[in-house]
């Protein structure tokens, strides 16, 4: 064993010593500085306390965190399996009564053997609307309504 743990009375003797080198030292700072230190230890004491606060609420403001990221990782699964089904739910639009009277008209006209350029000259010829109601048919827009359909 060391010698400061044989003896316990050792141990408070060099408390004390320790202690009295303090005091000493403190004595021996000039009144000026010693002025200046209790000036200022009400700024830094009050600023070490803003800061102390300041990294409370930011421990608190984590703490709020981890727990609402704990919460979700624990309700995933069920928000997981809830949107499953809505991705994979129909998408098909509902298509007007006059857009499918459109497409069918279309469909008829290819299937007499017209090209894509020869039915929007018809459609244009015989006022029938685009289906924003603006500009005019295009060959492009038959070819794509014929191909790729609304569903």
């Amino acid at each position: 064993m060391s010698e400061f743990n044989k003896n316990p009375g050792n141990q408070k003797q060099k408390v004390q010593q320790r202690s009295n080198r303090r005091t000493n030292q403190v004595a021996d700072i000039p009144p000026s500085l010693k002025s200046f230190f209790d000036d200022i230890a009400p700024a830094i004491k009050n600023y070490l306390n803003k800061a102390a606060e300041s990294k409370a609420r930011v421990a608190e403001a984590r703490e709020k965190s981890a727990s609402a990221v704990e919460r979700l990782m624990e309700n995933l699964p069920d928000i997981v399996q809830q949107s499953v089904p809505a991705r994979n739910a129909s998408r098909k639009r509902k298509i007007s009564t006059r857009k499918q009277e459109l497409l069918d008209m279309i469909n008829k006209l290819r299937e007499e053997s017209m090209t894509y350029e020869e039915i929007a000259e018809y459609l244009t010829k015989n006022d029938i609307p685009t289906f924003s109601g603006r500009g005019r048919w295009h060959a492009q827009t038959i070819h794509r309504l014929y191909m790729y359909p609304p569903c």
